[in-house]
């Protein structure tokens, strides 16, 4: 083990702090990974719901996702009404309300 204790951390974290991140930390890289695996999980879930022919259907109406919406947020169980309503309930901001970063972006690339 060196006196940094790293020996037993991921290549990856390694990479970061040797390639001339100083200002990331060590807390803020496992955020980062954190986030990933949550992404990673999310994506399989779609993909198992696209082997079970339930993609593309909102989890709160049943009524079918837009394709753009689905291009922009591809891991999403809910349309913007669904996701609205389920916000609505548990009293958060609605996607009306606030810039979700996913719809900034569809719009960049040309969604509507």
């Amino acid at each position: 083990m060196n006196p940094n204790g790293t020996d037993d951390t991921s290549p990856i974290y390694k990479d970061c702090m040797e390639g001339g991140s100083e200002g990331t930390s060590k807390e803020e890289i496992s955020r980062k990974i954190v986030e990933q695996k949550v992404l990673i999980q999310k994506l399989e879930a779609s993909l198992g719901r696209i082997e079970n022919k339930t993609y593309g259907v909102c989890v709160v109406t049943g009524k079918l996702i837009p394709e753009e919406r689905l291009k922009a947020v591809p891991h999403t169980q809910h349309s913007i009404e669904g996701k609205n309503i389920e916000q609505e309930k548990s009293g958060k901001v609605s996607l009306k309300e606030r810039k979700s970063p996913y719809i900034n972006y569809a719009r960049t690339v040309g969604f509507k």
